[in-house]
């Protein structure tokens, strides 16, 4: 009996003293781990993004999907910055486009070779005790984002657009809530984290707190707000678009082809003023 028990114990020594070794290496190579490899591989991939329009210059009938790789690869860099800790800035190829204390947005992208022109493809990126995190912008819509309007201490606007098609170009105000993360899908207009107009431009009074969009054509709002080459995924929401339509409408639209909005803090809302008041 008692060499059967000297005989587990000893067993039992061996297999923890195995388990503690296992943990040492795995300690050991997380600690010592070079990601240079993947980074490579990375910056290989979105060299191809760019430089993709060789691809179909020196083979028009290639079944490259340029669409679904650079989805993936953009996917590639969020997770990179966020798995390892990477500095944006040292990402080659990335174009930073906008900058507000800790916050940036970067973009990349290709050239479609029709009527959309440079489809760009954006994230966003905080850093915060020398940590970066990253989120991906673009798998809500493709801009390119040159302004970034603070709102409040975690509510903060984005500004910027893309070529939408031949004469149109899209001007995208987007609104994320940044905390311990970033936040995407923030329902500030309707539901909606963006609002997606064609020819004209936004601008934000700080003072009064107004968002005015003032266009160059008018919308179809009764429509729009259900098109998926707009709004991507939330123009399967019609609740939404509804409302929009009855928002951004308000008593001016149709006479000026602007809309002026109002921030309350926590989303924006209808805003019913003559001119002059705002």
């Amino acid at each position: 009996m008692k060499l059967i028990l000297l005989f587990l114990t000893v067993i039992l020594f061996s297999c923890n003293q195995k388990r503690q070794e296992t943990k040492n290496i795995s300690e050991n190579q997380e600690q010592t781990f070079d990601y240079s490899d993947t980074y490579d591989k990375l910056e290989k991939k979105i060299q191809v993004v760019i430089d993709s329009g060789q691809i179909y210059e020196f083979n028009p009938n290639s079944t490259f999907d340029i669409i679904s790789f650079t989805e993936n690869t953009t996917k590639d860099i969020v997770n990179f910055i966020n798995k390892y800790n990477k500095k944006p800035d040292s990402i080659k190829s990335l174009e930073k486009n906008a900058e507000f204390e800790n916050i940036k947005t970067y973009s990349y992208g290709f050239w479609s070779g029709g009527t959309r022109g440079f489809v760009t493809y954006s994230i966003l990126t905080i850093e915060k005790e020398n940590s970066f995190i990253a989120a991906n912008i673009s798998e809500n819509i493709q801009a390119r984002f040159d302004s970034i309007i603070k709102l409040d201490n975690e509510l903060y606007l984005l500004l910027g657009g893309d070529k939408a098609y031949s004469s149109a170009y899209s001007n995208i105000a987007y609104l994320v809530r940044i905390t311990d993360r970033i936040d995407l899908e923030y329902p500030a207009f309707v539901n909606r984290p963006f609002l997606n107009f064609y020819n004209g431009t936004y601008e934000y009074d700080f003072k009064t707190k107004l968002l005015k969009f003032i266009g160059e054509d008018y919308e179809r709002l009764d429509e729009v707000f259900g098109y998926k080459d707009k709004y991507t995924k939330y123009a399967d929401d019609s609740l939404s678009s509804n409302k929009l339509y009855e928002m951004i409408k308000g008593e001016r639209y149709y006479d000026t082809k602007c809309f002026v909005l109002k921030f309350n803090g926590k989303t924006f809302e209808r805003f019913d003023k003559k001119d002059d008041e705002y």
